[in-house]
């Protein structure tokens, strides 16, 4: 013989009260003969648990959070940096390229010189030749021609579009020269004009002269003209007395020939490279995760060389001026990658636009011949591509444009255990939601959607939340997350409705605007910066119910201890001390397996008691209930395979007056049974 599992009181105490509650009691009732069963105290502090906790006042609340309730939005996916900015037709040329200089001599004798002197003069100073004597004076002579140079060891020939040209004249002779006017051949032309005013006996005087020039590396001097005062006191005459001719070049810039080139900067030049971003970003400050610079140049240099990208403003991953140099080696293509990662580049160097536009300086570099002698041709040039590629921040900083992030089609569920189990009609008075935001992204951000609630039933209910602005990292807080919180109540949105129809399903429609009113701060972001924003409920049990419904079902195993008796009816007394503000009205709905109701019973279990004005408990309503089972109701209890139960919750004065609960609030429920058989009850 089976002892019946679940005690009719249990029912009623499991329906109107907590799952949580269990009783353990054996019992055996002589006809006609009632027995007090027990006496429970509750308090609604038992409540608390997963979903429910007490403020610091006792007032009850239930709290939900959902940290992530759209995906983290990225700011990085929607800053695309254009790829294939830069040069693609960079060209470098030879210009003007600036070959060694050289130092060459000659020496012209007196007995040279003097040929050309008046045949007067000639005779007197042979004659004197290797004594003392008076030195004739000369006026305006000629001095004769041809008198070459040595050669150049590292110069063949130039079209120089400019040389400087040194020449010295050494005066051994025994007498100042003065008005000596010299030619400075070269291949056969003059390509310089010297005078020298006075060169002093035993002295020395240079003069110097910039032209362009054609040269070829044969080099001789012309005298056009040399005087003298002589001499009225003897002096020594010695034919083998010499003028001595030094000439030395320099700043040699060719336009094309055959010389020593020496190590030199062709091209020193800026110039700008615009970022045509699609969706009117304005970025000043680029900070790069990685990138390259790829080149694909091609020279017909008789050198190597190398171009030198110079990012202004910018700096390298230690923090030292940013520079690329591009080796070039000559007469072949040259392809390759600069490396940028961890490069700061500043795209507002220029005044004119401060925004977007990468300001370049560039040096052409060519390398020394080592003093072997090359072609140089002004038509040799480096040309070929510079083109950024690749190109990831890892920070940025300027104007984002307008983003938006479209959440239509998100749904999330809400899953609250406490809002799962009623159903009915009722409201929390004072319910907030919020959502919870953690933004590295240093740009202002709006929320520009509504949530829309939906029931089992599918009943669908707006949230109706208002636009609201995120909190962000401003200048200063980079690469910080700042933490905020935006509020939704009953003063701004429909959120007692929206929680009233215990939405089971949250969508999301609309999206989360940045920028939303242009350009108005700075922008700034880390390569993995995000927005995460998150939903807490957090909901006062300050509710209004004219019919709270709760519904459960137990299963049910009852059995007499004789099969053989018949029971007649049973009657439950239960009186309730009530100090929790809420009617209860109880009904146990009996059902076969197959969830067929065989029979029922209901009783007002609960009278609310007294409140105030703010819904707060203020005393005890006593009920004395007597729930009495016919015999039908009586068989169709221990036949039940289960019984479901339905509780109506209502706060006072027919749920038109609010009720706030506190952990203080609580009853006390004293129970008696009466049969007219020998019943077993044990409860579990």
């Amino acid at each position: 013989m089976k002892k019946y599992l679940v005690p009719l009181l249990a029912v009623l105490i499991l329906s109107s009260c907590s799952n949580n509650l269990d009783f353990d009691k054996d019992l055996t009732l002589s006809p006609e003969l009632v027995l007090p069963i027990a006496t429970l105290n509750m308090s609604l502090e038992d409540w608390a648990g997963e979903d429910i906790e007490a403020d610091s006042s006792g007032v009850l609340k239930v709290v939900y959070s959902d940290t992530s309730v759209i995906d983290p939005i990225v700011i990085a996916d929607y800053i695309d940096i254009p790829d294939g900015e830069g040069y693609d037709s960079a060209y470098f040329p030879l210009f003007n390229p600036e070959v060694a200089g050289f130092l060459i001599n000659a020496n012209t004798t007196l007995n040279q010189v003097s040929t050309n002197f008046p045949p007067a003069d000639r005779a007197a100073l042979v004659a004197a030749d290797g004594t003392n004597a008076a030195f004739p004076a000369i006026v305006a002579s000629s001095g004769g021609s041809g008198y070459t140079l040595t050669t150049p060891p590292n110069f063949l020939n130039a079209d120089a579009t400019s040389v400087t040209y040194k020449l010295t004249l050494s005066n051994s002779w025994p007498v100042d020269i003065d008005n000596v006017i010299v030619n400075l051949k070269s291949g056969g032309s003059v390509v310089a004009n010297f005078t020298f005013t006075l060169v002093p006996a035993g002295g020395n005087v240079t003069e110097i002269l910039t032209v362009p020039s054609v040269m070829t590396n044969a080099f001789e001097i012309d005298i056009v003209s040399i005087s003298t005062p002589g001499s009225l006191s003897p002096v020594a005459i010695d034919l083998n007395d010499q003028l001595g001719w030094l000439l030395e070049t320099e700043d040699v810039f060719v336009f094309s020939g055959n010389g020593d080139v020496i190590p030199q900067t062709l091209l020193d030049s800026t110039a700008e490279v615009d970022f045509e971003f699609s969706n009117g970003e304005e970025i000043e400050i680029l900070e790069l995760f990685s990138g390259n610079l790829d080149y694909d140049l091609v020279s017909s240099m008789e050198r190597p060389t190398e171009v030198v990208v110079q990012f202004i403003g910018g700096t390298d991953v230690n923090g030292d001026p940013l520079e690329a140099v591009i080796p070039v080696l000559p007469n072949q293509a040259n392809t390759g990658s600069i490396d940028l990662s961890g490069a700061t580049l500043r795209l507002d160097e220029d005044a004119n636009q401060p925004y977007n536009r990468l300001s370049l300086g560039f040096q052409f570099r060519i390398a020394s011949s080592d003093g072997s002698i090359v072609f140089i041709d002004t038509a040799q040039t480096v040309e070929g591509d510079l083109i950024f590629n690749d190109l990831d921040f890892e920070y940025i900083e300027g104007y984002f444009g307008t983003i938006q992030e479209d959440l239509t089609g998100t749904s999330v569920d809400l899953d609250i255990d406490f809002l799962n189990d009623f159903g009915g009609d009722f409201q929390f008075n004072t319910p907030v939601l919020k959502l919870l935001t953690t933004n590295g992204v240093g740009a202002p951000i709006r929320t520009n959607f509504d949530m829309l609630g939906r029931n089992e039933d599918g009943t669908e209910v707006a949230l109706n939340m208002p636009a609201s602005d995120i909190a962000y990292p401003g200048p200063g807080q980079e690469g910080q997350n700042i933490e905020g919180e935006i509020i939704i109540d009953n003063t701004n949105s429909n959120v007692v409705d929206f929680l009233a129809n215990v939405p089971s399903t949250i969508d999301i429609n609309g999206t989360v605007d940045i920028n939303p009113d242009g350009n108005t701060d700075p922008n700034f972001v880390f390569r993995e910066s995000l927005l995460k924003v998150g939903l807490e409920v957090d909901v006062n049990l300050n509710i209004s119910a004219s019919n709270l419904a709760l519904t459960d079902t137990i299963e049910a195993s009852f059995e007499l201890e004789d099969e053989s008796v018949d029971p007649e009816t049973v009657t439950l007394f239960i009186n309730v001390d009530n100090g929790i503000g809420l009617d209860a009205v109880v009904t146990l709905v009996m059902q076969d397996e197959n969830g067929a109701g065989l029979d029922s019973v209901q009783t007002q279990l609960l009278q609310a008691a007294p409140t105030d004005a703010n819904g707060y408990a203020t005393g005890i309503t006593f009920v004395e209930n007597v729930v009495e089972l016919d015999e039908g109701q009586t068989d169709a209890f221990f036949d039940a395979a289960q019984i479901l139960v339905r509780t109506s919750l209502s706060t006072p004065n027919n749920g038109n007056d609010n009720y706030v609960m506190r952990t203080t609030d609580g009853l006390t429920m004293y129970l008696a049974i009466q049969s007219k058989v020998n019943v077993l009850i044990n409860g579990n």
